[in-house]
């Protein structure tokens, strides 16, 4: 039988300590001398539970959830209960409470934070807390103090790509299932290469909401920590549709037990896989944490979701999409619940969301009675989901097309998005580009695409991209070596 150490034990000790004196907290206050029951007020009820859930946490490990729910306790034998373990767990509670902090900074809760240490002071670690505390105040002054003018015009990158190709060695393994994703995403290794690059060239995350005014005029100057520049990240689609089931991606989005999104995915084996590392929003939650410096004021970035297969993994539309979809006989409304529970963690962590249309056409080619009728079933069947949102990227980037004498961005259809609530309005171009709408209604900004097929131009020689790409990345560095049997294959889209 292998060993273990007496450290390893410790919070076993701990935990049998206080469930003793929670014992003798609880019994104790079970009766006054004359055998009557205490008057309570609710906080005074509400503390069992607080304890409880306390000591399960700890019993698991979770000190940071373990800290949050001492913080909360105001009775003092429950404190006192508390105290106990956290003196005899000092290091993890320590490494809990750091954990914890870092969330307050980078979900920008600066205020929640302070009350969080305030409330552990006198629990054994309060040379701990104030260094906490301090840590916290200078994120705050990093935050809103020390900032400085940053022109949007001269310095905004804008950013999108889609999900993740989670499973490389499934999306590489042949050209037909290369072709379902490969050329619009990039792997793990690839996002994280970027990520890399981004921060350490100085930029940091912002709100996309950012970028227009209270009067619905463009935003032509922020105000941003000093040395940083200002990064919008967008993500397309999110649908992980059908159609890509078993070519790379994952399944959907769900919360894992302590609130955070993760992603399901069920194999071809009938095996599961639960991971934190194989999609962007929870690879960038992570990194903000260990990076708090990449985010302003708690942004994550944008994901713009279509609808006509449902978001984020779930099936919300109100028809299938097709036969094989409608023999499942899903639950429509136990489907638009898990969705829902997801939007609310994103949201949590700083993520926010914008229309990408519901069906995902060219809408320069759709009737007036087609554009409206697309736009309406995407703000009742994914609007109602994800809550009111001005943001409207257009699909393919495709707003003006001389060939349907079409120009979205003026005129009655126009009006129509921004009479739904619209007024930013998101383009695809590599060059950096905000300007006003030419109607006056909302803003204009392109978007650099980050993706397999990218890659592939800068390889290639083409100009405008190595103009428009090679001061953000080193594409040699970027390639996943997994990708590189297809580095010469056009894609699709040019064949």
């Amino acid at each position: 039988m292998k060993k273990r150490s007496f450290a390893a034990f410790v919070p076993v000790f701990a935990v049998i300590a206080a469930v003793v004196l929670v014992a003798v907290y609880f019994g104790g206050r079970r009766s006054d001398a004359f055998g009557k029951q205490p008057e309570t007020t609710d906080v005074s009820r509400r503390e069992p539970a607080e304890l409880e859930a306390f000591l399960a946490y700890v019993a698991k490990g979770k000190y940071m959830q373990a800290s949050r729910e001492a913080a909360r306790l105001t009775d003092p034998d429950a404190r006192g209960a508390a105290g106990t373990v956290i003196s005899g767990n000092s290091g993890d509670f320590e490494s809990g409470v750091t954990a914890a902090v870092t969330e307050y900074m980078v979900r920008y809760r600066i205020d929640d934070g302070k009350r969080f240490l305030e409330g552990l002071v006198g629990l054994g670690i309060d040379s701990h807390i104030a260094a906490e505390s301090e840590r916290l105040e200078n994120y705050r002054i990093y935050q809103d103090a020390e900032l400085e003018s940053v022109v949007l015009s001269e310095t905004l990158e804008n950013i999108y790509t889609h999900c993740m190709i989670a499973f490389p060695e499934i999306n590489f393994a042949s050209s037909a299932t290369y072709r379902k994703c490969g050329d619009d995403c990039l792997t793990p290794a690839e996002f994280m290469y970027l990520l890399d690059s981004l921060y350490e060239k100085g930029y940091i995350l912002i709100d996309a909401n950012l970028l227009c005014g209270d009067d619905g005029g463009i935003v032509r100057t922020l105000m941003l920590p000093k040395g940083k520049k200002p990064l919008v990240f967008s993500f397309d689609d999110v649908t992980y549709d059908s159609r890509k089931r078993g070519t790379g991606m994952v399944d959907k989005l769900i919360v894992d037990e302590d609130g955070y999104v993760c992603t399901y995915t069920e194999k071809a084996d009938g095996s599961t896989v639960v991971a934190y590392d194989n999609e962007i929003f929870p690879v960038v939650d992570e990194y903000v944490r260990c990076h708090p410096d990449f985010t302003f004021h708690g942004a994550r970035g944008t994901l713009f979701l279509t609808g006509f297969d449902g978001i984020l993994g779930y099936r919300t539309q109100s028809e299938p999409v097709d036969a094989a979809e409608a023999a499942l006989r899903l639950d429509r409304e136990a489907e638009i619940r898990e969705a829902s529970k997801v939007v609310a963690a994103m949201k949590a962590e700083g993520w926010t969301f914008g229309s990408h249309s519901c069906d995902h056409r060219h809408m320069t080619r759709l009737s007036a009675d087609e554009f409206k009728n697309d736009i309406d079933t995407w703000l009742g069947e994914v609007g109602s989901i994800v809550g009111e949102t001005q943001l409207f990227c257009w699909p393919y980037g495709d707003h003006t097309d001389a060939r349907y004498g079409a120009d979205l961005r003026r005129g009655e259809l126009h009006r129509y998005l921004y009479d739904s609530g619209f007024r930013i309005f998101f383009g695809c171009g590599s060059a950096r580009y905000i300007a006003g709408e030419p109607d006056g209604l909302g803003v204009f900004t392109d978007r650099k695409g980050m993706t397999g097929d990218v890659l592939y131009y800068i390889e290639m020689g083409y100009e405008q991209y190595r103009r428009d790409y090679l001061y953000l990345i080193d594409p040699d560095a970027m390639w996943d070596p997994l990708r590189l049997p297809y580095k010469y294959m056009p894609p699709y889209k040019t064949r």
